[in-house]
């Protein structure tokens, strides 16, 4: 199972240069991100600390851009053509 990570945490990690890369997976029930720190891959976690899911994409690349990110791989293997936001 993918571990769950906060915000503060991926922040330092990705200001100390440990987060190898991040990607974007786009589900039916929201759009997650997930960090590559070493071996393991961590998905963003909610303040309450549940999965973080998005609802936009462009929310998601927003918070890519806050943690200092500018590069991040695309995953729409569940997205449909014309799903705009979640339902």
């Amino acid at each position: 199972m993918t571990e769950l990570i906060d915000y503060a945490t991926l922040k330092m990690l990705h200001d100390a240069g440990a987060v190898a890369a991040y990607r974007l997976v786009v589900t039916p029930q929201g759009t997650v991100l997930e960090a590559r720190i070493g071996k393991e891959t961590k998905k963003l976690a909610t303040a309450r600390g549940g999965l973080r899911q998005f609802q936009k994409l462009d929310t998601a690349a927003s918070m890519l851009v806050q943690l200092g990110a500018r590069c991040a791989d695309l995953d729409l293997q569940l997205w449909e053509p014309k799903q705009r936001e979640v339902p």
